[in-house]
């Protein structure tokens, strides 16, 4: 059927349109999931040659058409040519849309899974932390739109990012970044939920508003990242655009929220303690053992423990599989 309606583009459009080239990436996407990986390259470079040609060179149908003509290099074990691909269509991203997009963090993905192949570990990690900061900022800021069953079952989805970066960092001996990880990940819901009941008893009616207000754009930011940009019985619109309008919308909410009421801005600062605010809130003759539990990225679940002294010093046991 790909074939069929490329040979009738071709014989009814320009050899430019970029109907011909939407075509050549949807057959191109064909032929790789098929294992036909040199005819796959040529239908992707021939599309992305008719984007270049067509398009605005940071247009993200060209970055799309990077990323895929960089899977099958990547998988015909062409690594630098794949990296050049995928690094080619990060920039584009990053330039175009909102970090919460997901085709940014596919982009981020490949480029994690590319550099661990090639043997570009601290390459690899960084790619990694960045991935994770955006699925744990994503999980906060869709907290008030959810309910706590839902914030659950968001943090199960988001946990194998985490344990994989903890696995990532310990092993890179980078304990206090492993730390700072664990403690804001830990509890994360419980402490949402309590923050969620107290905001229910504000008296004062600006912050109240604020507070709905932000509840509303957290709510269409959680349906708009999961929306392909055409809903039923409405025309199609751009995900990208409207992710970065409410994202700068949330943004501007925030600043009056931290600037109107204290409380706000207190759990703000909470949320983000790490190794050196908990450290400092230990008496001096005192340690913290903190155990953890995570599922390396092959094996079984592990068990250990950060001790955190005052100074602030930290220690990391390893205990073996979790039993």
């Amino acid at each position: 059927h790909h074939e069929d309606a490329l040979a009738i583009y071709r014989a009814k459009l320009p050899k430019d349109d970029p109907r011909i080239a939407d075509s050549l990436l949807n057959l191109g996407n064909v032929l790789s999931g098929l294992g036909d990986l040199p005819a796959a390259r040529k239908h992707h470079e021939d599309a992305l040659a008719i984007y270049r040609a067509k398009l605005p060179k940071d247009d993200p149908q060209i970055a799309l058409s990077l990323n895929n003509l960089g899977f099958v290099l990547y998988h015909l074990r062409d690594l630098p040519a794949a990296r050049r691909h995928y690094e080619d269509a990060l920039a584009i991203y990053r330039a175009k849309l909102p970090k919460d997009h997901p085709a940014f963090r596919s982009s981020l993905q490949n480029l994690m899974v590319l550099e661990k192949r090639a043997g570009n570990a601290e390459k690899s990690l960084t790619y990694r932390e960045e991935l994770t900061a955006l699925v744990l900022a994503r999980q906060e800021r869709d907290a008030l739109a959810r309910s706590e069953r839902e914030q659950l079952k968001a943090a199960a989805t988001a946990k194998p990012y985490v344990d994989q970066l903890l696995e990532e960092l310990l092993r890179a001996k980078r304990f206090e970044q492993a730390y700072d990880l664990t403690a804001s990940s830990k509890g994360a819901v419980t402490a949402r939920q309590r923050w969620l009941r107290f905001q229910r008893d504000f008296a004062d009616q600006r912050t109240a508003k604020l507070l709905e207000e932000l509840r509303t754009v957290d709510y269409q930011l959680l349906h708009v990242g999961l929306e392909s940009g055409k809903t039923e019985n409405q025309p199609k619109f751009d995900v990208g655009q409207r992710l970065q309008e409410l994202t700068r919308r949330r943004d501007e909410l925030e600043r009056d929220l931290i600037t109107s009421s204290p409380a706000f801005k207190a759990e703000k600062q909470r949320a983000r303690r790490g190794l050196k605010e908990i450290a400092a809130a230990l008496p001096d003759d005192a340690a913290l053992v903190d155990f953890v539990e995570y599922v390396p990225e092959t094996g079984p679940a592990r068990l250990g423990a950060f001790v955190v002294k005052p100074e602030p010093k930290i220690h990391w046991i390893d205990l073996g599989e979790s039993k």
